[in-house]
């Protein structure tokens, strides 16, 4: 049988603003508990970093530990809630030119 992992991210930075914390970050991890909700009502393992928990490092080690979980015909689901940012595409291979990007903690 299939096994499911999910990943819960919420970052509240804004590399626009210097990295601080903007917007309502209430409101991000008030989505939080339910996409856990929906996960686990799939029988899926969650996991969830919050604002200050996300950090790079503690996101690669999540994605790395369920790589290594995982085996062909489970899933992996990835949720992210919160502020990102844009980054020139240098190779031009969108047509907005701007690629997006998660911003740990």
């Amino acid at each position: 049988m299939a096994k499911g992992i999910a990943l819960h991210i919420v970052s509240m930075l804004s590399i626009r603003i210097t990295m601080r914390v903007v917007g309502n970050a209430e409101c991000c991890e008030a989505e939080c508990p339910d996409l856990c909700a929906v996960a686990k009502s799939r029988k899926f393992k969650t996991h969830t970093l919050l604002t200050a928990e996300a950090t790079r490092d503690k996101m690669t080690a999540e994605i790395i530990n369920a790589a290594g979980a995982l085996k062909s015909g489970d899933i992996f689901l990835l949720t992210y809630s919160g502020h990102g940012g844009q980054i020139p595409d240098l190779a031009w291979r969108r047509t907005r030119r701007y690629g997006r990007n998660l911003v740990p903690f």
